[in-house]
């Protein structure tokens, strides 16, 4: 059976969702994932025994990410949906996680990186809707085409040209001066 946003509080039985406004998203996902592992099989996104130890080792070693994450979600879901104005800060808040699963010498290098950030993603957003009461399953749903999307353009080869650097690019495209 998957759980649906409005199940989640299930899964969170030592919060009232009725006072979430003073409840942080870091407390949410330390509250999930403080839960034994048969609760957590029946949560939308399957979290993983390494997936939940990776997220705790986020909690202890960077409880700012959470944090900054929070702020991210709320200028997304600002308007209640997820549109193409909200892009650019799902691609921000999915670089900030990048970075900081990349600086974190605690966490396997082995984990794959794009599903990891994909599963932890779509988590902080189920919770931070939920804590929003915001019933519209569908926002996540979106935002996780947009994930897909974005993570697909980090796994991206770039192609370096050695000749070639921005500030030639500029000068090419400066306007010429002519005299008269």
């Amino acid at each position: 059976m998957d759980l649906t946003i409005d199940d989640t509080s299930k899964l969170l039985p030592s919060i009232d969702f009725s006072e979430l406004s003073n409840v942080t998203l870091y407390q949410l996902v330390n509250n999930l994932l403080r839960q034994n592992q048969n609760k957590l099989d029946n949560f939308t996104v399957k979290i993983t025994p390494e997936l939940k130890s990776i997220i705790l080792t986020l909690c202890q070693s960077n409880p700012n990410l959470f944090f900054e994450a929070e702020d991210s979600l709320g200028k997304i879901i600002e308007d209640g949906k997820i549109d193409s104005k909200d892009v650019p800060e799902l691609i921000n808040l999915i670089n900030l996680i990048h970075k900081t699963i990349n600086k974190n010498k605690t966490i396997p290098a082995s984990i794959d990186k794009k599903e990891f950030i994909k599963k932890f993603v779509h988590i902080l957003l189920i919770l931070f809707i939920k804590k929003k009461g915001i019933v519209n399953e569908s926002l996540s749903l979106c935002a996780v085409d947009i994930i897909d999307s974005a993570m697909n353009l980090l796994n991206t080869n770039v192609i370096k040209r050695s000749n070639w650097s921005i500030q030639k690019i500029f000068n090419i495209l400066k306007p010429v001066k002519y005299m008269i």
